[in-house]
């Protein structure tokens, strides 16, 4: 029987509901002044859910018998974790890592930690695979971006994991919902490299529109197909105006990532000055995305310190146990870059506050 823990993110996101400052929001931020859908009622659902599938078989170039859609990508995740795995299973899963995929997995099978370091760039070496990935073990669980570290792993770094796991008989579960938030030319996907890989991806955070719970899953055919079962027999169909929203923004992905860049830009430039001037913190610059892990100062408290700065200076961020990572923050910047300098501002006061 599963029984769930509550989620410390999701608590967490409900205490800072309204904040002034908010600097822990990891996707786009929602873009209809310039993104105008249109929908017609009485739209066939499953003829809808048939064209995102080959919409999706066209931009990734694989079959449709290998997309499964879901209820946003988070579902996705949990879908294949769900129908691929038993208690007995033992899965290498990255460390830090996002909440809810560790709550699932949990449920589900055996895990050990592969750890994604700042001394290594938040990248797993090799050396580290192979010793927590056992013969026999059924999975690899990595996202790419990282998150909540912002780093990305290029298609060399990423193909000597499926190999590994491959060698071990494992498959590779490769959230990719901030790939092509990739500064640089995104990495290849997964699916691309790997015939043992498996890939969750959604419309939350290129896009901006979590609203939808729109997200997919590309992998072997038997997995896809065993994930669309699942998702049938406990959720049935995608709304309708999810699924046509969802193929309008897909026919403008570059208009999206355009956007994603220019946001992204500024902000950059805002961090690398306050980077310069505030000495007290090493952190690493992240490679895509809104978002990056802060290690603060020896003996300082996550918990302690984001409360202080949500009650004291009315600003956001996320305490990093809630990725396993006690003593760091997750700061994101997908805000204007008044409103992300501000936070930064803020959080040299809290620094000032706790030395």
């Amino acid at each position: 029987m599963m029984r769930f823990e509550p989620l410390g993110l999701e608590e967490w996101f409900h205490k800072w509901r309204g904040v002034g400052t908010n600097l822990d929001v990891s996707g786009a931020p929602a873009p209809y002044d310039d993104f105008h859908p249109e929908f017609e009622e009485g739209s066939d659902l499953v003829e809808l859910e048939e064209e995102l599938v080959e919409l999706l078989s066209r931009l990734y170039g694989v079959g449709t018998e290998r997309i499964a859609l879901t209820f946003g990508a988070q579902n996705a995740n949990s879908l294949v974790l769900m129908t691929q795995l038993n208690e007995d299973d033992m899965i290498a899963a990255e460390h830090p890592i996002y909440e809810p995929m560790l709550k699932v997995a949990q449920q589900v099978c055996r895990i050990r930690n592969l750890p994604r370091t700042l001394e290594n760039q938040y990248r797993p070496t090799m050396d580290q695979l192979n010793d927590v990935l056992t013969s026999g073990s059924r999975m690899v669980m990595i996202t790419n971006l990282h998150n909540p570290s912002g780093a990305a792993l290029d298609d060399e770094e990423l193909k000597a994991i499926l190999n590994v796991a491959e060698d071990k008989g494992a498959m590779v579960l490769c959230d990719e919902i901030y790939r092509e938030m990739c500064y640089s030319q995104p990495p290849r996907g997964a699916f691309e490299l790997g015939e043992n890989a498996i890939v969750t991806n959604g419309m939350t955070k290129l896009y901006g529109l979590g609203d939808l719970r729109v997200g997919w899953v590309i992998g072997p055919e038997d997995v896809a197909r065993e994930v669309e079962l699942c998702r049938l027999a406990i959720l049935s169909h995608l709304p309708a105006y999810s699924l046509a929203v969802t193929i309008q923004a897909l026919e403008r992905r570059q208009w999206f990532r355009d956007r994603m860049l220019s946001i992204a830009q500024e902000n950059l430039e805002v961090l690398s000055d306050w980077a310069r001037i505030e000495t007290r913190v090493t952190f690493m610059m992240p490679e895509g995305g809104f978002m990056f892990l802060l290690p603060l100062p020896k003996g300082v408290d996550d918990i302690e310190f984001s409360e202080f700065l949500l009650r004291d200076l009315d600003t956001a961020v996320c305490p990093g146990r809630y990725f396993g990572v006690e003593g760091q923050i997750r700061v994101t910047f997908s805000c204007p870059p008044e409103e992300f300098a501000r936070g930064l501002r803020n959080i040299s006061l809290a620094l000032n506050h706790f030395s």
